[in-house]
């Protein structure tokens, strides 16, 4: 660990940190974060315990969708770990908030994913993660509740795959009417709650060995097939049909709900479409190297489920599977 001049804390953190905790912070560690604009630090205390503390900048509101563009960012996290963890989702402890800033001090609970895993190891933790995730869906919380104000519709399914439509370069209507019937499909499934980005980066081991989630903040009404194919057709984990099958069927007994292949196929290419688009504009514009395998992850997930489409919707299936032929690294 580095000291904490050299790692950038937001001005007056660490004195608001040590306030709360009673004890001096020693040292700071800058952690990796992923893409967008929130920060973090592991700071080790006086006490010898270490804490996160998380800086939840805003994003642009022009890269989120319309029904995120009023949040607050550290008030949504605060709020759905108060939710989430009283309704027992192991979410990380809040160990304080200063609303004005968007600093959050939370559990530290290392730094083992899910994607770090294998063998025997990684089984039980995508069993744990099918379990976890069949409780998600089956909260019922008050209408009030953020996740509950927002849903997966239309209008969000389309934004989300704008940037698919820029970057494979097919702007014309046929292509536009596909995208617009798939999110109508999506739009017509049931909902519940879903994490909406459930996937190996975001599920975590803690010191015990119990399955942990984070960047839940964003949580909203959606079909439940959008948290399951982020987690079967993980872009950062490679998955056999087996083993997606196996786990679908876990799934399936832990609900009661039976997964509709075709809405599992409609959810899979919304999101593996968005993911390859993004990864590819990563690759090719950013020269960052590391997301070529999950672009070529994804954009196969995206086909798979193009091929179980085709027999069923045509018009949806044949414009997107040539605008995705179109993206190449």
């Amino acid at each position: 660990m580095r000291t904490c001049g050299s790692t950038g804390l937001p001005e007056g953190a660490q004195a608001w940190v040590e306030s709360i905790e009673a004890s001096p912070v020693l040292d700071c560690e800058t952690l990796a974060g992923g893409a967008g604009r929130r920060r973090y630090w592991r700071l080790r205390l006086g006490t010898a315990r270490t804490l996160i503390l998380m800086w939840a900048r805003n994003e642009d509101p022009a890269i989120l969708p319309p029904a995120l563009r009023d949040q607050n960012a550290g008030e949504a996290f605060a709020e759905l770990t108060e939710i989430f963890g009283g309704a027992g989702i192991p979410v990380p402890e809040l160990h304080a908030f200063e609303r004005g800033r968007s600093w959050l001090l939370l559990e530290d609970l290392g730094g083992c994913h899910l994607l770090d895993l294998d063998g025997p190891e990684q089984t039980a933790a995508r069993d744990a993660a099918i379990d976890l995730l069949a409780r998600f869906h089956q909260l019922e919380l008050p209408p009030e509740a953020r996740p509950c104000r927002r849903a997966f519709d239309r209008e969000w399914v389309l934004f989300e795959l704008q940037l698919f439509a820029d970057r494979t370069q097919q702007r014309s209507r046929v292509l536009q009417n596909a995208l617009d019937q798939l999110a109508l499909a999506i739009e017509a499934l049931g909902r519940c709650v879903c994490m909406r980005d459930f996937q190996s980066h975001n599920l975590m081991l803690d010191a015990h060995g119990r399955l942990r989630v984070i960047d839940y903040q964003d949580a909203l009404m959606a079909p439940p097939e959008l948290d399951l194919a982020a987690l079967l057709f993980d872009s950062y984990v490679p998955y056999s049909s087996g083993e997606r099958e196996r786990l679908r069927s876990r799934y399936e007994r832990a609900t009661g709900h039976r997964i509709a292949d075709d809405a599992l196929a409609l959810l899979t290419l919304q999101r593996k479409c968005k993911d390859a688009s993004r990864f590819h504009l990563l690759v090719t514009e950013q020269a960052d190297s590391r997301f070529e395998s999950a672009f070529e992850r994804a954009q196969q997930a995206a086909g798979q489920a193009l091929e179980q489409l085709t027999a069923t919707r045509p018009a949806i299936a044949e414009p997107i599977r040539q605008a995705l032929e179109a993206l190449s690294l």
